[in-house]
């Protein structure tokens, strides 16, 4: 690897390891016009959500495992870090 690639590898790394994390939440009361459970983007070090465009049912527990699943599966992120970044989220 030349030295500019690198470079440019650490660059990346670097943007990778200080972008703010981000979850799936969901809300029981957080719901489509339908009635159904719509999952909502949480952002680290930002307050509230981003609204999302779909929608996971109307049974909250299932959901709830989705988010949980997506957070750890997807994203390498534990249920208790992202407990973290809601709870502040809301603070």
């Amino acid at each position: 690897m030349s030295k500019q690639e690198k470079a440019t590898q650490k660059a990346i790394e670097d943007i990778e390891a200080n972008r703010p994390k981000s979850v799936y939440y969901v809300d029981e009361y957080i719901l489509t016009e339908s009635g159904e459970i719509s999952p909502v983007i949480v952002v680290e070090g930002e307050k509230g959500y981003h609204p999302t465009t779909f929608a996971w049912g109307k049974d909250f527990e299932t959901a709830k495992d989705k988010a949980k699943d997506l957070n750890y599966r997807l994203l390498g992120i534990t249920q208790d870090e992202a407990d973290k970044i809601v709870g502040h989220s809301m603070a």
